[in-house]
């Protein structure tokens, strides 16, 4: 939570490790992340945030996918 607030320009500040270093043997395959974005952007219309801002905050995400994926 912490890195997405961060990411949408919350007050928060994430000095944590790389999304790399985290996911690390966890096996995230495609089907894995692209279920989260899903939950993400159900959670994102039930509380009402628009789509242009729910755009803007994904394309923030899309570069972690290479990050999160296991290959």
């Amino acid at each position: 939570m912490l890195y997405l607030c961060a990411t949408s320009d919350g007050p928060c500040q994430y000095n944590g490790d790389s999304m790399q270093q985290i996911h690390d043997g966890m096996d995230i395959n495609e089907r894995d992340f692209n279920h989260l974005v899903d939950l993400l952007i159900d959670a994102m219309n039930e509380t009402g945030i628009s789509h242009p801002i729910q755009n803007q905050l994904l394309a923030r995400l899309v570069p972690l996918r290479k990050q999160i994926i296991y290959r």
